[in-house]
């Protein structure tokens, strides 16, 4: 059965909910995001180049981003998540920005293309994550790239079994 209207706008709106919760504007931040997942759910972020968070990113950076080796499952990826554990224990670490006065970032995507039948969908949708104006930061882009999701419908709600994002270089 292909997907109703309704299932279109579940799933828009589990993607805005995912936006929200990353950007810690949601009481409760970090579970709401790791809930837009499966249980088993998985998140990876990668670079069209291939470049590793080793490649990319700072100690320090990693450190604060990925706290315990546990929660980098994919040598190859920049972050690697699976389950809620490790979804939520990111989305932890993540946020603050907006509590302690530091520049905060926002997820904005578009374009979404949802295809699937009436339990499974896929997704791929634009990024572009803007780092907020404050009193000493300009407003800017701090990264662009593309989301591809694939979606299941579990008690009548839609999750991402697998969201992967591509960043690019």
């Amino acid at each position: 059965m292909a997907l109703t209207t309704e299932d279109r706008l579940a799933i828009i709106n589990r993607l805005s909910r995912y936006n929200h919760a990353i950007d810690d504007l949601l009481p409760d931040a970090a579970d709401a995001w790791a809930d837009c997942f499966t249980e088993d759910g998985t998140f990876r972020a990668v670079t069209r180049s291939g470049a590793t968070a080793v490649d990319r990113f700072s100690d320090a950076i990693r450190a604060k981003a990925m706290p315990g080796d546990s929660l980098q499952t994919d040598p190859e990826a920049l972050i690697s998540l699976r389950g809620r554990q490790q979804l939520r224990a990111f989305a932890v670490s993540s946020h603050g920005a907006h509590a302690n006065g530091l520049q905060p970032g926002y997820h904005w995507v578009s374009n979404p293309l949802i295809e699937g039948d009436g339990d499974q969908a896929t997704m791929t949708c634009y990024l572009r994550v803007v780092a907020g104006k404050t009193q000493d930061f300009d407003e800017s882009i701090t990264a662009t790239g593309v989301y591809r999701d694939q979606l299941r419908k579990i008690d009548g709600q839609w999750k991402f079994q697998s969201r992967q994002v591509t960043f690019d270089d």
